[in-house]
């Protein structure tokens, strides 16, 4: 990753200790008030900062050993683009896929938007479609 500013900072945070470290308790100090996930599933009405706690603790649960790689990070004013791919071994329950104990590699791009150090909105897309083929509930091509 490259050298952290203010922008920057939050987001490495969040993949380092959030996820990396399974600390989401520490999503409490990095995202705003009225943080927005724009495409996280949406438990939730607001799709606030409550459903992006309750689905990192769900994907941390499902994949206990799950790590993220950042391959690639950019800046540009209050905005962070990253690329990258996580790894984990499912052991349990994820959107409705029961412990298949496979280990998966997934594919990610992301944006945040960040104000007064802090996360305020986030667009994230998974590549879903290798993940439910890893797991086997799609045939491989």
């Amino acid at each position: 990753m490259q050298t952290q500013s203010k922008t920057t900072a939050p987001v490495e945070r969040f993949f380092n200790e959030v996820i990396n470290l399974h600390q989401p308790e520490v999503l409490d100090q990095l995202l705003s008030t009225d943080f927005i996930s724009h495409d996280y599933p949406k438990p939730h009405a607001n799709n606030s900062r409550v459903s992006l706690k309750e689905g990192m603790n769900a994907m941390i649960k499902a994949f206990p050993d799950i790590n993220i790689k950042i391959e690639d990070m950019r800046e540009s004013g209050n905005e962070v683009v990253t690329r990258g791919a996580w790894t984990g071994t499912q052991k349990s329950d994820y959107m409705g896929i029961a412990a298949t104990n496979k280990k998966v590699n997934v594919h990610f791009i992301d944006i945040w938007k960040v104000e007064d150090g802090k996360l305020k909105e986030n667009w994230v897309q998974m590549d879903t479609m290798e993940l439910m083929q890893q797991l086997g509930k799609i045939p491989l091509s």
